[in-house]
């Protein structure tokens, strides 16, 4: 299922990030990656996605402000 996967990757970016972004931006992610996990159990799949999504632009963006690569996250 694409959503597990998505949510999967989303995991091991947080993983990869928690040193390296401000932990207001990594708590925020967390807070979408459990709202992930929430919306598949109900199967809200799109809700699930957008949740992933948002978390993914969050901490891309502070990681390329870092001039970090994400590439090997896709």
């Amino acid at each position: 299922m694409r959503t597990r996967r998505a949510l999967e990757k989303l995991r091991l970016l947080i993983d990869y990030s928690s040193n390296k972004v401000d932990q207001k931006i990594l708590n925020r992610a967390k807070d979408y990656y459990k709202d992930a996990i929430y919306f598949i159990s109900k199967r809200r799949y799109y809700d699930a996605i957008a949740a992933i999504d948002y978390a993914y632009g969050l901490l891309e963006g502070a990681l390329l402000q870092q001039n970090i690569d994400t590439s090997n996250f896709y």
